[in-house]
């Protein structure tokens, strides 16, 4: 929050000193040096922006899917949870990946006979239905441990590693399997997406990227994770999936999210998790975790945090102060095998007691990974000049990430010279895509023609500059279906600062969620003020046909009176989650010549809607 502060401080300075002020506070470098660990996301965005480029070229395609069904092997680890084994099962024996090509493996730490019991009941049918079946039982040496006796013991190339309390899609197997097949040798893990809630880490919404992986259910290449060492079998239970995904990282591999295979996971009751081991583990692999790969203070306070849990113990809890103090042990126990390691990239962010800034609520509607059948087709609308192809490719590739099955692209160019060159971009076999060039004639017009060329029942604009994250359009779908009365939804988007071009790559340097989008559906606010970001709103077409289009003589703030007229004696559902970003200016002179010219149109587009608010009252009499 420090530099959106100075930024607006900076205003009732001279260009000059804001400039000099912004060097030091817009610098790339700036989300490490300024604000410490309150800059994980902009240490990851910055870090994963670079994983674009071969996904804009077109040399790599996320949301690329083989055919190609080789054997795998399932890894699951069990301690004292006999009561998931049923549901497990029955929907890993319930994918459309064939069974028959399933090592099952499953190493047992249980203390008692319950879960042997079940796997023996189970045994010959397992045996008859999988490729292999092998189940043993094994002294509790942690979850890492388990699930390195099975990769050891493996022969496929690749294994699934896996909970056992969460119950897959039944296409999840087969989604991950054909990802991975289709992915580059760079690529180590791909991670599945959790329902009803998952870590709202950051994702990179072009290439999937993601800084580290959650390995509650998690399919890798069985070489590279041996080559790598494994887990790291001194974090007992919790962090390793982090751990592991940094050293993996650390050898040049990267770790993907596959957003389309889903599995539902039965996370514990929260009102437990205070005094849980989950988070004494979380804090250890937390400490040790930085003792690796963090640097300078965020490294050398690791044991000042733990002390400052044991001296200062929630009041409500007795025992932990008792916890706090095991963890100080087992702290200065392990740091030793986990000095850091000099010349490894990065960077590898860690924020707090987590590893980078969350996104945002990461919960999902309902919890239910299925979509129903009748989806109704989404258009999106891209308005472009064809001057910046390299950004339309990237909004094009966040398009073809999307989890939702039925889309059609409008691209419309304003002013023709560049079709060839957009139409040869980047395609999905999940979304439809046209282009359309038109005679110079303002963002307006432009995005009017694309809504008039849509065919689906259900609509949005994504500028070229701005980019969605995988579930965006699925999201704002489910609020909509949700809530009948709604004729639009509308969710919070991430405001990205850029640095001016160098060498043609333009530096995100500051990633936040403006307050203004921190706001219920109130039309008597949106009157007063936009709190919708343009590419956040999904609306019904038949409200274009209604109530018109951009108004074509509006050049800046087209979009809010859009909304005030659309959202006239209507509701728009609000989903108080970040879906999609959008890029802003980080030099003070353009974010500053922005504000004007903001602040100019603003009275403009009031009086404007005010007069269309009067005429929609009269009509509708």
């Amino acid at each position: 929050m420090v530099s959106p502060l100075i930024i607006r401080i900076g205003k009732f300075f001279p260009v000059p000193i804001r400039s000099f002020v912004a060097r030091i506070v817009l610098s790339p470098r700036s989300g490490t040096n300024l604000v410490g660990e309150e800059s994980g996301l902009v240490e990851t965005g910055a870090m994963l922006q670079a994983s674009r480029v071969p996904v804009v070229l077109g040399e790599v395609k996320p949301w690329a899917r083989s055919n190609n069904r080789p054997p795998i092997t399932v890894s699951i680890v069990t301690h004292e949870n006999a009561i998931w084994i049923e549901s497990f099962l029955a929907s890993l024996t319930a994918q459309h990946y064939p069974t028959g090509s399933i090592d099952l493996r499953v190493v047992d730490h249980s203390t008692t006979g319950d879960v042997a019991s079940e796997f023996d009941q189970r045994a010959a049918d397992l045996r008859s239905r999988f490729r292999s079946y092998h189940f043993e039982r094994a002294e509790n040496r942690g979850f890492g441990a388990g699930h390195n006796r099975n990769l050891r013991a493996a022969t496929t190339e690749f294994v699934l590693v896996t909970n056992i309390d969460l119950v897959f899609d039944p296409e999840a197997i087969t989604d991950l399997v054909g990802a991975a097949v289709a992915a580059p040798g760079t690529v180590a893990s791909w991670e599945t997406r959790q329902f009803p809630l998952e870590h709202p880490k950051y994702v990179d919404p072009v290439s999937l990227h993601v800084s580290w992986s959650s390995h509650c259910c998690c399919l890798f290449r069985r070489a590279e994770v041996l080559d790598a060492g494994g887990y790291d079998e001194a974090i007992f239970l919790y962090g390793e999936d982090v751990e592991l995904s940094f050293r993996l990282r650390s050898a040049g591999y990267a770790c993907v999210y596959v957003p389309t295979a889903k599995v539902f996971h039965f996370t514990e009751d929260q009102s437990t998790r205070s005094t849980h081991h989950e988070h004494f583990g979380g804090v250890l692999a937390n400490s040790l975790i930085r003792q690796r790969y963090a640097t300078g203070a965020a490294r050398s306070g690791a044991a000042l945090r733990l002390a400052r849990l044991y001296l200062r113990p929630p009041l409500a809890d007795p025992s932990y102060r008792r916890h706090a103090a095991a963890n100080v042990v087992a702290f200065h126990r392990l740091k030793r095998s986990f000095r850091s390691v000099e010349g490894l990239p990065g960077p590898f962010p860690i924020r707090g007691w987590d590893y980078e800034m969350r996104k945002d609520d990461g919960r999902h509607d309902g919890g239910v990974t299925s979509l129903p059948a009748d989806l109704p087709l989404v258009s999106i609308v891209t308005r472009t000049t064809g001057q910046r192809l390299d950004l339309l490719a990237e909004a094009m590739a966040s398009v073809n990430n999307q989890t939702y099955p039925r889309i059609e692209h409008i691209v419309v160019e304003d002013g023709p010279g560049h079709a060839e060159a957009v139409s040869n971009m980047m395609s999905s076999p999940h979304v439809t895509r046209r282009f359309y060039s038109i005679p110079p004639s303002g963002r307006s017009a432009t995005g009017n023609k694309g809504v008039e060329a849509a065919s689906g029942e259900l609509v949005m604009f994504l500028d070229d500059d701005d980019l969605l994250f995988p579930d965006h359009v699925e999201t704002l779908f489910r609020a909509l279906r949700s809530n009948r009365r709604a004729v639009a939804a509308y969710s919070r988007a991430l405001e990205v600062a850029v640095s001016d071009p160098v060498n043609g790559l333009r530096q995100e340097v500051r990633h936040w969620v403006p307050p203004i989008h921190l706001q219920s559906w109130d039309f008597e606010v949106l009157k007063h003020h936009n709190f919708m970001a343009i590419q956040s709103v999904l609306f019904k077409r038949s409200l274009f046909l209604e109530r018109g289009g951009l108004a074509e003589d509006m050049h800046a703030l087209e979009d809010w009176n859009l909304w005030v007229r659309y959202g006239f004696a209507h509701t728009f559902a609000e989903v108080p989650k970040v879906t999609s970003m959008y890029r802003v200016f980080g030099s003070p002179a353009q974010r500053e010549m922005r504000r004007r010219v903001l602040s100019e149109a603003y009275a403009t587009a009031s009086m404007r809607n005010d007069d269309d608010v009067r005429h929609l009252a009269e009509i509708t009499r």
